[in-house]
């Protein structure tokens, strides 16, 4: 198996960008922005573009302390997303089932358990 040279190599970032460009894609097509009185779109958006930051940082941490603590908000950051998801599909502003399975895989990557259906490249 190799190891990546970087942290844009792994399959815990890749999963990373897909979800962003998951929640990007489901942001842009709720159909009436007016109905989105909660301004999911927005909070959403935001939560999910600090995933990816807080990953890198946390490869980037010299210590466990570190990367703990990045980890932690990487994770708290996940459950946000979660939450607004939810929040989204109780509103009617589209269907979030596949994002918020894309959370939980992501959930499982950051906490090192293999997601089934995905395998690192040997």
């Amino acid at each position: 198996m190799s190891v990546p040279q970087s942290i844009k190599d792994t399959l815990l970032w890749k999963k990373a960008i897909e979800l962003v460009e998951g929640v990007e894609v489901f942001t842009d097509n709720i159909p009436c922005k007016e109905l989105d009185v909660y301004n999911i779109n927005n909070k959403l958006r935001n939560s999910v573009s600090e995933i990816p930051v807080y990953i890198e940082e946390s490869y980037l941490q010299p210590t466990k302390t570190g990367r703990g603590k990045t980890i932690f908000m990487t994770d708290f950051t996940l459950n946000e997303c979660k939450d607004y998801l939810s929040q989204a599909k109780r509103l009617k502003l589209g269907e979030t089932d596949d994002l918020v399975e894309r959370v939980e895989q992501l959930r499982l990557l950051l906490q090192g358990e293999q997601v089934i259906g995905y395998q690192q490249p040997a």
